[in-house]
């Protein structure tokens, strides 16, 4: 292969890596990539008489990333509740101090954080919004 056959085959390939990055972008990345090239084709006279299988078919990958979203925001909450109650239990003392108003919650919530090996919980130390809002899981008013 002479270099100017090899150069044209190195731009062939540049180009229709960019073209391919050009067609994927903008869509979900859990469609199927065979399905994203079957929408950017839609409207093309050799897609005639499939546009509602393609359509159908990306409803269908719609519908399961949307519940997938959901379930994954109640899994996050749920997770949320979980840690909230294991950390406000083991800090029942500064619990009380709040509600008895002789501390404030980002108060206790700094204290935690400050003292994360003794009156934190498993897992990496989170931030003090976190802990804050881990408390208003547990006591809401």
């Amino acid at each position: 292969m002479t270099k100017e056959e090899r150069r044209w085959w190195d731009d062939f390939i540049k180009n229709s890596e960019e073209a391919q990055r050009a067609i994927l972008a903008g869509h979900s990345p859990l469609l199927p990539h065979s399905l994203i090239y079957d929408l950017e084709s839609l409207g093309d006279e050799s897609m005639h008489g499939f546009e509602k299988i393609i359509l159908d078919k990306f409803e269908k990958y719609k519908n399961k990333e949307i519940a997938g979203r959901i379930n994954g925001g109640n899994e996050t909450a749920s997770q949320a509740d979980v840690m909230a109650e294991r950390l406000w239990t083991k800090n029942v003392p500064l619990a009380r101090r709040i509600q008895s108003g002789n501390l404030t919650l980002n108060g206790a919530s700094k204290i935690i954080f400050d003292d994360w090996e003794n009156k934190g919980i498993e897992g990496g130390r989170p931030s003090l919004k976190t802990i804050s809002n881990w408390y208003k899981r547990i006591r809401p008013n």
